[in-house]
Formats: C-alpha cells, structure tokens, sequence
C-alpha cells in the first residue's frame, strides 16, 4: 500500500509540475503570437505599400477630362514599353488641366483618396509599380474606368 501511495503522490507532483509547465508555456504564447503577426505586418506593409493604398482608396475626379488623364496616367504603369526612368519623367496636367505639372506619386495621391488619412504609398512608388498585384489592380480600375466612358457614350 505504501508503494501505491509513493506512486500517487509523485505521479501527482509530476502532473502539477507539469501542469505549471504547460501554464508557463501557453503564457507566452500570446507574447510570440503578437511577434509573429507585427513582424509579418511589417515585412508587407514594406513591400506592397502602393497596393494597400489603392485597394482601400476611394477614385475621386469632377471632370471627364480629368478622369482621362486618370487613364492616361494609369495606362502609362501598365505599358511596359515605358521604363520606370521613363516613368519617373512623366508629367500630367493637374486638376485644371494645366498641362506637365503633377508626377504619378502626385496624381495618385490627388485622386485616390484613401479611406484613413494615415495610410501611404510609401517613399518610391516606381519600385512597386511592377509587382504583380498593384500591377493587376492598376489594370481593374483602367478597364473600370474604359467601361464607364464606353456606357457614358451610349
């Protein structure tokens, strides 16, 4: 009988201790939890700043001429044929159509308007202008755009 009760009481102490381990254990969790995510946040936030920024941005423009020059400049990302040189050297007219005055960086900022005022594209713009994702966006809101002229002709 004293052998059972030595095993209980240490298979008892091996269970609480155990159990504090494990209660250790998962009070950290959250700790690493949050370090993971915000590390992970901020390697995207780096990387795909101009694509957020047009995802959650709302396309505001009061002319037709000025939604052309939208198009125009949007078109301009998409051609290929343009280099980011190229690109960087490109001038629109601004808001009163006043021709070579506005910058992409600038014409996007002044037309997209994004939904929390903090949200940025970030410093250099022209690196992201080729990944994939802004690039497929970019295509969206042209064909968006093309499809509201071509239901506005008729």
């Amino acid at each position: 009988m004293e052998n059972l009760s030595k095993k209980h009481l240490i298979n008892n102490n091996l269970q609480k201790l155990l159990n504090m381990k494990i209660q250790n254990f998962l009070k950290r969790i959250p700790i690493l939890f949050i370090f993971i995510i915000t590390s992970c946040n901020l390697g995207n936030s780096q990387k795909d700043n101009l694509y957020d920024y047009l995802q959650n941005s709302e396309l505001q423009y009061e002319t037709e001429m000025q939604k052309e020059i939208i198009i125009t400049a949007l078109s301009d990302i998409l051609n290929f044929d343009l280099s980011v040189e190229e690109l960087k050297d490109k001038r629109y007219p601004n808001y009163t159509g006043k021709p070579n005055q506005w910058n992409l960086p600038t014409l996007i900022n002044k037309y997209f308007v994004p939904e929390d005022e903090n949200i940025t594209f970030g410093k250099n713009i022209y690196k992201q202008l080729r990944k994939k994702r802004v690039y497929d966006t970019i295509n969206e809101i042209v064909i968006l755009l093309q499809k509201n002229n071509q239901t506005d002709e008729h």
